[in-house]
């Protein structure tokens, strides 16, 4: 390794500290052979959140696995320049320019830090609502059409994405969101058996409406709940597993108006 140093004209070691044990050699080799020595750093081992060394082979260690996840390059590098280090100004979010200024080796940390994905998570998050709408809607469309089979249209990824921007923290959690925009849900997170008399009355109310706007929908569907003496949280809790199969969804009535009216009756 000091030969090949040497010949690459390498000016800066960085390197765990797992080598400070061979520095000694290292660098009377670099004196036998009368060659200046670059100047060398020992960083401390990053650790898992379970706080043992993270190895090449343990963990999310492949760039594939953040392609797949939805984890944007912006985020990583943010969160990765955060691993044993802090800006001076305490920022959490700051650019690659940012980043390469105010950086200085002398400031690492001797603490072995974490590799938090909660916290990478959130990070991008960050990343995701910095963005204009219409940048978003490129990257989620490239995730779509690499990852889950293109099944998104760029024309429902501009209408849907207002509804979940502010929610999303990885590009993967827009089909989470979203699938049953393209896909009527086949399993429910609730059992829905119960649910009946409330989707037949909420039908025969919406069949009715000529205007198929959120605010419009809504309106019915709470007249409707009032007139018949049903608990608002049940009752559009019911709509919303009935619609999505989840419960937890975008907002409902502007998904609804999304979705269209023959398809929601």
């Amino acid at each position: 390794v000091v030969v090949d140093d040497h010949l690459m004209e390498i000016s800066h070691v960085v390197r765990g500290e797992e080598w400070i044990s061979s520095l000694p050699k290292h660098k009377l080799l670099y004196q036998w052979f009368g060659w200046d020595m670059p100047e060398i750093f020992h960083t401390a081992l990053l650790r898992n959140e379970q706080k043992a060394k993270l190895g090449k082979r343990y963990g999310h260690t492949f760039v594939t696995w953040y392609q797949e996840h939805g984890i944007l390059p912006e985020a990583l590098r943010n969160f990765l320049g955060l691993l044993g280090w802090s800006h001076p100004e305490e920022k959490e979010i700051f650019s690659m320019d940012d980043f390469i200024s105010a950086f200085e080796l002398k400031d690492l940390k001797t603490t072995a830090p974490i590799f938090d994905l909660t916290k990478l998570e959130w990070m991008n998050g960050e990343y995701i609502r910095m963005m204009s709408a219409e940048e978003l809607a490129q990257h989620i469309a490239q995730y779509s059409k690499k990852y889950v089979d293109g099944k998104y249209s760029e024309d429902l990824i501009k209408k849907t994405l207002p509804l979940v921007q502010t929610r999303l923290k990885t590009l993967k959690e827009y089909d989470a969101y979203c699938d049953f925009f393209v896909n009527a849900p086949t399993e429910y997170e609730k059992d829905v058996s119960g649910f009946t008399e409330i989707a037949k009355g909420a039908a025969d109310v919406l069949e009715g409406l000529q205007d198929w706007k959120a605010d419009a929908i809504g309106e019915t569907l709470q007249k409707y709940a009032t007139e018949k003496e049903i608990k608002f949280g049940e009752f559009f809790m019911a709509i919303r597993l009935l619609i999505s199969g989840k419960k937890v969804t975008p907002p409902l009535n502007e998904s609804m108006e999304i979705l269209g009216k023959e398809e929601c009756l």
